[in-house]
């Protein structure tokens, strides 16, 4: 009985090094396709950010570069959509069965 109690830690050890060896390897497994279209969607997301934070600092008396701004912002928003539709598709097209943990 005092042998298995000893063997116990190092069972416990062995548990703990091989489930986050399991997490490591799954965390390392997204395809290049969902990292590229995380990437892009973030960084669209920033710039749209960074345009409104520029449009709410302008004054309301310089109205030609608030209108610009606008226009900026509406377009950057296009481009946020389409980037969060592509980033949906290939989280959707991620093979799940290799995050099994």
């Amino acid at each position: 009985m005092n042998k298995n109690k000893q063997n116990l830690p190092k069972f416990n050890e062995f548990a703990k090094s091989f489930e986050s060896k399991k997490i490591e390897e799954a965390s390392q497994m997204s395809s290049r396709k969902l990292i590229k279209a995380t990437e892009e969607f973030h960084e669209a997301q920033l710039k749209l950010q960074q345009l409104q934070t520029e449009f709410v600092k302008t004054t309301k008396e310089d109205t030609a570069k608030r209108e610009e701004l606008k226009k900026n912002i509406i377009t950057q928003h296009a481009i946020v959509k389409q980037k969060e539709s592509i980033f949906a598709k290939a989280i959707g097209d991620e093979d799940i069965e290799d995050f099994e943990i």
